[in-house]
């Protein structure tokens, strides 16, 4: 306890150790340079630090003494990998276990769930499909093969959103052509749904 008096503008910072139970419990003014053993709290810093004390925000300090209204943004958790079928652009807060990238590496989460439109395989033995040239320049020809006949809907899933069409419907053997010339260069996930069967592919545009 201590009385402090002046007739100047106050200032101080405090560091506190204290003992529970037989173990140190270090409590300082400043995050700066912490040891492994120390906590900060700006309750131990007058004029006391003041910031945003909700964790449920981006700006959330953890050492601020009090709020001062700077919580501005919600924390939004998802996958910000934009490789991965659940890229998800309204997310802020990335958490690389909720990536998704295929049947066979989803971080153990069921697929049909976390990418229901993903994850069914291009290729049985009534339909096969390649894609290339990947890397594209301009165009990328979709070479088919199916027994019946199917209606094709490309969709391409960029950073931004998506950009829909359709194909028609295809049978036999054949190639389809889409023109890609008028994107920006960068990585594009492309997706092929066959009447619900659905292939994805990454496809870069140079």
């Amino acid at each position: 306890m201590a009385q402090i008096t002046t007739a100047g503008e106050l200032t101080l910072e405090l560091n506190v150790e204290l003992e529970c139970g037989g173990a140190l419990v270090r409590i300082v003014a400043r995050d700066t340079l912490l040891a492994s053993d120390e906590t900060a709290n700006g309750l131990l810093v007058y004029p006391p630090q003041c910031g945003c004390t909700d964790p449920y925000f981006l700006e959330y300090d953890p050492a601020a003494g009090c709020d001062d209204g700077s919580c501005a943004t919600a924390i939004v958790f998802g996958c910000l990998d934009i490789d991965a079928c659940n890229y998800d652009p309204a997310a802020n807060f990335n958490v690389p276990q909720l990536c998704c990238y295929g049947p066979s590496d989803c971080n153990g989460l069921d697929i049909t769930v976390v990418c229901p439109d993903v994850g069914v395989s291009g290729t049985s033995e009534e339909f096969s499909i390649s894609i290339g040239p990947n890397p594209a320049h301009g165009s990328v020809n979709i070479l088919y093969t199916t027994g019946n006949s199917v209606r094709l809907r490309g969709t391409l899933r960029d950073a931004l959103g998506r950009r829909s069409r359709d194909l028609g419907r295809i049978r036999g053997s054949g190639a389809l052509a889409l023109d890609f010339a008028h994107l920006p260069v960068g990585l594009y996930h492309l997706l092929l749904d066959m009447d619900g069967s659905v292939l994805h592919r990454r496809l870069i545009i140079e």
